[in-house]
């Protein structure tokens, strides 16, 4: 009974002004469900509940996630005007751990009456998107098949977070791709895809991608699983990149190599990817060699910073052997792979928008035909008039 009159009796003196009562009203984020890995913004509601003004007033804000450090911010040194209420931000925290947390909020006030308010806690739920490719079922790695053989490519999935969401499955053999979608798995479980399209082998080296996308997931670099089998016969179609490196703090250098018997036109593709794996820089070439040939080309791009990649890639419809397709280059780096060293470029950059062709120069469509008379449009141009073993380079004809 005594008890129960102190408190009322502080109420009133609280009301009257005689003292200060600032309380955590509540935590508006984070709350309910979040998803692992996106930023959010940590918020909570305070209020002046007295009829005087609250001076150097400090609310802190901690989050408990199951990580060693979990999250910890502060907003100190603030006043507040007689009954007001305010909505507080804090720094970003991004979600690392799984299931269940909690976050805490609380102020300090000089003269606060009524400390009971003060804190506040509040448990949510992380939620992880987490896919991962766990085995190749089809083709088995290593596998030697006859050509002319039908394959099925399959691969085991493994919802590896902790919700139900859908996956799309893609699968990719040289020019080949099929996909297929998987409407729900659920957490824990394991499921066989199969492509709903069959790959008929030719004779060649093959890489089979498979690449599991989940929209926001955790952990993409568990979505891709890579194998190589063979198919028997002889390899007369190919192209690959067979060196690269960086020449200077922005030019990048890379030799694409017809390797097969015939003439072969094809697409140099370069992209430059940043630390979080997004691209932001790409550019293409087309290049027309004889067999036994290659071509060295120069790409301008932006100044890569450290833990960026490039990577120089080719594709041809019907190339036998994927695995030579694709070279990375870490950055900071100066030094080629393959042993290669770093050397003076030999290609100067050249105009790409031009009103009329260069003296003896050479004009093809996009599909590899010679244009006499170009109009306006875009064209690639070898400027020495040969097909094989030239630099052709993309340009724009403006008339």
């Amino acid at each position: 009974m005594k008890l129960c009159i102190l408190v009322s009796a502080l109420c009133i003196l609280t009301s009257l002004g005689l003292g200060s009562d600032v309380d955590v009203d509540g935590i508006l984020a984070p709350s309910g469900n979040v998803d692992s890995g996106q930023t959010i913004i940590p918020r909570m509601v305070i209020t002046n509940l007295s009829g005087e003004p609250a001076d150097s007033v400090s609310a802190f804000f901690t989050i408990e996630d199951g990580t060693p450090s979990g999250y910890r911010d502060s907003i100190t040194g603030f006043n507040m005007s007689a009954l007001t209420t305010e909505t507080l931000a804090f720094g970003g925290w991004v979600p690392r751990g799984r299931d269940s947390a909690t976050a805490t909020a609380w102020i300090h006030c000089d003269g606060d009456t009524y400390p009971q308010n003060d804190t506040l806690s509040l448990r949510f739920f992380v939620r992880v998107k987490d896919i991962a490719v766990i085995q190749m079922i089809a083709p088995p790695p290593d596998t030697v098949y006859d050509s002319g053989v039908v394959i099925y490519p399959q691969c085991r999935l493994r919802n590896c977070g902790n919700i139900p969401f859908v996956v799309e499955v893609r699968f990719r053999i040289g020019s080949y791709q099929s996909s297929r979608s998987i409407p729900i798995i659920f957490p824990g479980q394991e499921i066989v895809v199969h492509a709903p399209a069959p790959f008929t082998a030719i004779p060649g080296i093959w890489a089979c991608i498979c690449n599991a996308v989940v929209v926001g997931d955790l952990h993409p670099e568990n979505n891709i699983m890579v194998d190589t089998f063979t198919v028997t016969g002889t390899i007369y179609r190919d192209v690959g990149v067979t060196r690269l490196w960086q020449d200077s703090v922005d030019l990048i250098h890379g030799v694409f190599a017809n390797l097969g018997d015939d003439a072969a036109a094809f697409w140099c593709f370069i992209a430059l990817r940043d630390s979080a794996n997004r691209t932001v820089f790409e550019d293409s070439n087309q290049v027309l060699l004889g067999p036994g040939d290659s071509s060295e080309l120069a790409f301008f791009t932006i100044t890569p910073s450290p833990g960026w990649c490039v990577a120089c890639s080719v594709c041809m419809v019907g190339d036998q052997d994927s695995t030579n397709n694709v070279k990375y280059l870490w950055f900071p780096s100066a030094v080629a792979e393959d042993g290669g060293q770093p050397r003076a470029s030999s290609h100067k950059p050249q105009a790409t928008v031009m009103r009329r062709l260069p003296a003896g120069a050479v004009a093809f469509d996009a599909m590899g035909r010679r244009v006499v008379n170009p109009k306006s449009g875009i064209y690639f141009v070898a400027d020495d008039g040969a097909r094989n073993a030239v630099h052709v380079r993309k340009v724009v004809i403006q008339r």
